[in-house]
């Protein structure tokens, strides 16, 4: 089973993380590689610290 990060689209293949030009002849699972995770949890933390702040300020 080859392992494709859902942003980026590389494959996970002999322990790194690649572009691949060719086709997929197995069968497919998607998650993500490390730099997109990173960034995405960077995105989802900053998110979450302003949605914290805006509802900290609003008035009840």
């Amino acid at each position: 089973m080859i392992r494709q990060c859902c942003v980026c689209k590389k494959v996970h293949e002999n322990g790194e993380w690649q572009k691949r030009t060719t086709t997929f002849p197995d069968i497919i699972t998607h998650t993500y590689c490390p730099s997109c995770l990173q960034r995405e949890l960077a995105t989802a933390d900053m998110d979450f610290r302003q949605l914290h702040v805006s509802m900290a300020v609003s008035p009840s």
